[in-house]
């Protein structure tokens, strides 16, 4: 993640994004209840991502893009695997 480009203009990033967006399409196809997507684990430490935008990003923020770090995947793990979106704000 360090020489990629800055999440808001990166494709692999906005990857999740997509994905949801086809997610109803596979619906129609048969496929109820099959939802699509997506997350980076970046083996790029936080502080060393934070520091490149700016010090003003936190941990949520990277997390609000799917964009997750090894040292707190464990943490993480039930927004991986339940898709619980609220597990972003109760971990940071």
């Amino acid at each position: 993640m360090r020489n990629d480009d800055a999440p808001d203009h990166n494709d692999k990033v906005k990857l999740h994004a997509d994905l949801k967006k086809m997610s109803p399409r596979l619906a129609k196809d048969g496929y109820e209840g099959v939802e699509l997507d997506s997350f980076i684990i970046s083996a790029t430490p936080f502080e060393d991502l934070k520091s490149l935008r700016d010090g003003t990003w936190e941990r949520e923020d990277f997390a609000e893009r799917h964009i997750l770090f090894e040292d707190d995947l464990e943490e993480r793990m039930p927004l991986i695997l339940h898709g619980d979106e609220t597990a972003i704000a109760s971990l940071s």
